[in-house]
């Protein structure tokens, strides 16, 4: 599989809906730090609960992004 970086949360959830018939192992944690002005977001992705995925960003789409990619490199390389 070959993804670009700017899809991955579709690609992830398209995955999941494919292999399981569900989305709804998938949940996110997400915040924020740092000044207004420049926010740094955190996401985590979690699957059943245990978490497969982390990123982080200036946005909070970018850090879920980045959290997502990591989720779906990791299912192709583990078995879930």
């Amino acid at each position: 599989m070959n993804y670009q970086a700017d899809h991955n949360r579709m690609h992830l959830n398209n995955y999941l809906q494919q292999r399981f018939g569900r989305t709804e192992d998938l949940t996110w944690e997400v915040g924020q730090s740092g000044p207004l002005h420049q926010p740094q977001w955190v996401a985590i992705a979690h699957l059943r609960g245990v978490p497969w995925g982390r990123g982080q960003g200036h946005n909070r789409g970018s850090a879920m992004e980045m959290a997502a990619g990591q989720v779906l490199q990791a299912l192709q390389t583990q078995r879930f």
